[in-house]
Parts: C-alpha cells; sequence; structure tokens
C-alpha cells in the first residue's frame, strides 16, 4: 500500500515538472523575438523627426504614432500571416483596413535589423516619403466578420471601433468632388526599409 501510495506521488511529481516546463516553454515561445521600444528618423518635408512606439514580433507590428505635423494620430497594425494592415485611429474611433503592401513593408525580422542598426548607428536613414490615396468603402464591416477576414488581434483592437475597408484611388485635386481629400484623413508611419508611407484618405 505504502509502495503504491509512493509510486503515485512520484508520478504526480514528473507529470507536474513536465506540465511546467512545456507550459513555461509554450509560453516563451510564443513571446520569441519580440521588440517593445522606439525608432525615430528623420522625414524630409519635416523639421523633426518622426518617433514611434513599436511592437514586433514574429508575424505582427503594432506601430503607434503620434500626431506629426499635419498628420493624425494613429496605430498600425500589420499582420504578416493574413496579409493586411490596419489603420486605427482612437480619437475617431475607427479602423481602415487595407491589403498588406509587401513591397514597401518589409518582413518583423528586417524591421528589426533597422532598428537595432539604428540604435548602434550603424545606420543613418533618409527615407523618402511616398503619398497613397484612397477611398473609404462604405458600408461598415460587421463586427461578426472581423475574426475571421482579420484574426482575432485585429478584431479585439478594433472591438469599439467602426472598421471600414479602403480602396486605393488617384485624386485629382483641380476637381470640386476630389478637393474633398484636403479635408478627410492625414496618417504617416515609418514601418521600416527605405520609405515613410503616408496615408490620405477621403471619407
Amino acid at each position: 500500500m505504502k509502495v503504491t501510495m509512493l509510486l503515485f506521488l512520484l508520478l504526480g511529481l514528473v507529470f507536474t515538472t513536465l506540465g511546467s516546463y512545456y507550459i513555461f516553454k509554450s509560453t516563451r515561445s510564443s513571446h520569441r523575438n519580440r521588440y517593445r521600444g522606439t525608432c525615430s528618423i528623420p522625414v524630409r518635408s519635416s523639421q523633426r523627426n518622426l518617433t514611434e512606439k513599436v511592437e514586433i514580433d514574429d508575424q505582427m507590428e503594432v506601430i503607434n504614432v503620434p500626431k506629426f505635423d499635419e498628420n493624425d494620430e494613429a496605430t498600425f497594425i500589420h499582420n504578416f500571416e493574413r496579409e493586411v494592415s490596419v489603420i486605427k485611429d482612437d480619437t475617431d474611433k475607427v479602423c481602415y483596413m487595407l491589403p498588406l503592401d509587401t513591397e514597401k513593408i518589409p518582413q518583423p525580422q528586417g524591421f528589426l535589423d533597422i532598428i537595432y542598426g539604428l540604435e548602434s548607428g550603424l545606420y543613418l536613414l533618409d527615407p523618402e516619403t511616398i503619398r497613397s490615396d484612397y477611398q473609404v468603402d462604405h458600408p461598415a464591416l460587421p463586427k461578426a466578420d472581423i475574426p475571421f477576414l482579420y484574426g482575432d488581434y485585429i478584431a479585439d483592437a478594433c472591438s469599439n471601433h467602426t472598421s471600414y475597408t479602403l480602396s486605393e484611388r488617384s485624386f485629382d485635386l483641380s476637381t470640386t468632388t476630389d478637393i474633398m481629400i484636403m479635408f478627410g484623413k492625414k496618417y504617416v508611419v515609418f514601418p521600416g526599409g527605405q520609405f515613410v508611407l503616408q496615408y490620405h484618405i477621403r471619407l
């Protein structure tokens, strides 16, 4: 009887130890390569540096950009697994969804390499600013569709916001209709790489 109880106690200890190990291992692996910090770069059209708060892991980038010149404050979310980007405007309580531009937005590891290079003084960047014009697609996205289309992280981030998709288009500022883009929304972000991206959104 004593031998049986001792055996059960030993087995319980082994399973508890293994369970703790795998929980710890899972926690570490789910956060591997995670970076939280800031990134500051010069912008050619401004007298100031653009300073962002950045969080990066293997498949996701979250970039918090303060109000910068005429550009509004926003949080940019780049989900490389689903190949989508989100511009989250907490002031207007709006999320704008668009395809991830992999030609201008490098993979997370590439962004990390640039940040480490800037921190060490290895890189001196003078990125070009590229402007893109977008039109808001109506109606708003149903909240129930967002987890399936964009994943749980983005669904949670935009749970208290109205979400729209964006369509890229060109605007002719010489026309009465398209001059309204001047009264739309403007956002800017440095996502790593060679460019500062500026988004003009016609509401």
